[in-house]
């Protein structure tokens, strides 16, 4: 118990770090760059983490599966394929953006292809750690990456401020961004040592091990990652830059209100995995993770409830007359906030495909309320996000409850 507290402090802090600083500076930036160019800033945001984790190809969680069972020579030939897999798609993803057309810069400023490719690149290459991290609980680790790369973020968007440089906020997030996964990859490597590679054409049962747990979590990562990005163009084209605007900061604090159900997942996933697997750890974890969730973020919304008259005027005049942008979405926030608990219990248990029906529902539903409440602006998507994640956190419960009564 006293592992699993420390590990839990320490993820805190690290998510703290990590969305509490993309959200100050955000705030930041609001009152120093033009709405156009606010906007420019939010979109390279929302695209490049769509790329990456679409590029991910689901690699995060079968890697977190890996790191957490026994160590044996299978799982470290799993764990270096996993590696390489993700050092090609990273390779590709960049390729492949770098040959795109400039759509990736919406309807607001040009952002040059090349910010695009390398901040997606580098993602990419940090899904592998990220997915140790939580296998490993080594969660030590990604607090020291996440406090340098929050310094870094900051810096930058002060400096941004400052010039009124959109280009100086997007090349201080890359920095940022390279920091926290070169940190967290280190971590990975001073508990497992570096991986022996074998070429995986010279290692296909390997390959095929890795892509049989990839192949569902390859979509239902797609799938995740389209969600925000697509809601976010339906604002951005039915409502104009302003509400697309309000929309970003909006899902700045629907993740922020997601950050300790989200650490909670990670730290009790390894314990999912072991009671999954008969070994260790009691099945119970599961429920309580799950009202331990809820509650964290269900009190996170009412704090924001009550400070939101405060907050909403620190992002400047543009945004002062915007009604529930930030609580609206961190009410959407509580139903999907035991979805990851949920998800992680059923990926443990080896239903992926089943976990990718249900997040496909998740994107049907978000995608058509936000458009047909478009008229609503930024709100349609925080209604969506709210009905969806209901949607998804309610198929997820039921599903684990049918199984254990089949048991």
């Amino acid at each position: 118990m006293k592992a699993l507290f420390g590990n839990l402090v320490f993820a805190v802090l690290a998510q703290i770090l990590g969305r509490g600083s993309l959200v100050l500076a955000s705030l930041i930036l609001a009152g120093g760059l033009s709405v156009p160019d606010f906007a420019g800033y939010a979109n390279f945001h929302l695209t490049v983490n769509m790329l990456a984790t679409c590029a991910a190809l689901g690699v995060s969680v079968t890697a977190a599966r890996a790191f957490a069972t026994e160590p044996d020579a299978q799982t470290r030939e799993d764990i270096a394929t996993l590696w390489q897999i993700s050092a090609l798609s990273a390779l590709a993803a960049a390729l492949l953006i770098l040959l795109v057309p400039r759509w990736l810069g919406g309807e607001g400023p040009t952002v040059p292809t090349l910010y695009y490719a390398s901040a997606v690149a580098i993602i990419v290459m940090g899904i592998v750690p990220q997915g140790g991290i939580a296998g490993l609980a080594a969660f030590r680790g990604a607090f020291l990456a996440s406090l340098a790369a929050a310094a870094i973020t900051i810096a930058g968007a002060v400096t941004a401020r400052v010039t009124g440089s959109l280009e100086t906020a997007i090349l201080t997030f890359i920095a940022a961004v390279s920091v926290r996964v070169a940190g967290e990859t280190l971590t990975i490597l001073r508990r497992t040592g570096p991986p022996r590679f074998t070429p995986l054409y010279r290692n296909l049962p390997a390959l095929r091990r890795v892509l049989s747990m990839i192949g569902p979590m390859a979509l239902v990562s797609v799938l995740a990652a389209s969600g925000a990005w697509l809601a976010g163009q339906i604002i951005l084209r039915t409502t104009g830059e302003a509400q697309f605007a309000a929309y970003a900061i909006g899902v700045q604090w629907y993740g922020l209100g997601l950050f300790l159900p989200s650490v909670l997942s990670k730290v009790i996933f390894s314990r999912q995995v072991a009671a999954a697997t008969g070994t260790t750890a009691s099945p119970r974890i599961l429920n309580h993770g799950i009202l331990a969730a809820f509650a964290a973020s269900l009190g996170f919304a009412c704090l924001g409830l009550i400070a939101e008259p405060w907050l909403t005027r620190l992002y400047g005049p543009a945004f002062a007359g915007s009604p529930w942008m930030i609580t609206g979405f961190l009410l959407a926030a509580v139903p999907f906030s035991v979805a990851n608990i949920i998800g992680n219990e059923i990926v443990a248990r080896r239903l992926q495909k089943r976990w990718l029906l249900f997040s496909l529902i998740w994107l049907a539903i978000l995608c058509t309320t936000t458009w047909v409440l478009s008229p609503l602006g930024y709100l349609a998507a925080a209604i969506g996000f709210g009905l969806a994640g209901t949607a998804l956190s309610g198929l997820g419960f039921v599903q684990i409850h049918v199984q254990r009564n089949n048991l």
